[in-house]
């Protein structure tokens, strides 16, 4: 399972966990068992900064946007599952 902490957009800020093809949202407002969006439900996927850690912005089919941080290594996971 591995980290990824919501900043901005959409959703509140959170933390969410990406695993199996499922991004799950644990925010205020679902804090457990938390919000899982699978791959297919994802737009885009786009960094826009960092190295060991990536900042990027995820754009969901249904409209909704957020900002997110990362590392490097489950971002490309992240991508590579949207893509694929």
């Amino acid at each position: 399972m591995a980290n990824v902490k919501l900043l901005a957009g959409d959703f509140l800020q959170g933390e969410a966990h990406y695993q199996d093809g499922f991004l799950n949202l644990r925010t205020p407002l679902t804090p457990w068992p938390g919000l899982n969006l699978p791959v297919e439900a994802i737009d885009s996927v786009e960094a826009v900064g960092g190295d060991a850690q990536v900042t990027f912005i995820l754009a969901l089919k249904d409209g909704r946007k957020m900002s997110a941080l990362t590392d490097a290594a489950t971002f490309d996971r992240l991508k590579r599952h949207h893509v694929a």
